[in-house]
């Protein structure tokens, strides 16, 4: 009887045995458990401090973006008034032009007329 409580014994040790190991692994996972977790952890709050940098770069970018058509905007209407400031110049322009050509040809036709009466009257 003394083998089997000793059998019994050693089979409950080995039991033991198997259970603090088991323990063991039980706690190294539990560790890495722990990391995962951790790094979890770490992991979101990245995420939310990339989504929160993601979120100010995209009403910056918005802004930015209202910002630019409202100078576009500004910017073509600049252009325009430009462009009728040019056309009104222009026609000023052609019309000073045939101003200058019609006085010319007044003046022309004035000299003209004195050279004929100067030799009409025979001055010279």
């Amino acid at each position: 009887m003394a083998t089997t409580v000793a059998l019994k014994i050693k089979a409950a040790l080995a039991a033991i045995e198997t259970l603090r190991r088991s323990l063991n692994d039980i706690d190294e996972d539990f560790a890495e458990l722990e990391t995962s977790r951790t790094q979890l952890d770490d992991f979101k709050r990245e995420l939310a401090s990339a989504q929160e940098l993601l979120a100010t770069a995209k009403d910056t970018a918005v802004a930015e973006g209202a910002e630019h058509a409202r100078q576009q905007a500004l910017h073509a209407q600049e252009q325009e008034r430009c462009r009728d400031e040019t056309n009104r110049l222009q026609n000023e322009l052609r019309a000073l032009d045939r101003r200058v050509k019609e006085t010319q040809a007044k003046n022309d036709n004035l000299l003209e007329g004195l050279r004929a009466l100067k030799e009409r009257i025979g001055v010279e």
